[in-house]
Order: structure tokens, then sequence, then C-alpha cells
């Protein structure tokens, strides 16, 4: 039996009233400073430790951006 890496994700602060910018319509939108760049960063590092790396698109002959 293989042991699972389990790692603790870190506490992310309760923020209230951020401002939702929709960029289609009611279909896409964005939410800025849900995370505190101090957040994002350890949330990045528990990714890492669980094997998660970056990964880039193919680029433009793809059809990705």
């Amino acid at each position: 039996m293989i042991a699972e890496k389990r790692t603790q994700l870190p506490k992310v602060s309760k923020k209230s009233d951020l401002p939702v910018r929709y960029v289609k319509e009611t279909d896409v939108f964005t939410v800025d400073d849900v995370l505190t760049r101090e957040e994002a960063r350890k949330i990045i590092e528990a990714a890492e430790l669980q094997g998660f790396e970056h990964q880039s698109s193919r680029g433009p002959a793809f059809g990705e951006v």
C-alpha cells in the first residue's frame, strides 16, 4: 500500500465587499483580492508539496494563449 501525502492547506482570512468585475456579461467574471499575497504563496507551496507543477500552454500555434 502506498502512503498518501497529506498537506494541510493554509488558513484564508474572511474578506467582505470584494468587487466583482464582469468580463462577458454574466458568464465570466473576476474577483480581485480574494487572497493576500501571503495566502496565495502558502497555497502554492502546499500544492507543490503535493506534486503540482507549473504548466504552460503550447502557444498560439495550437490555438492557445
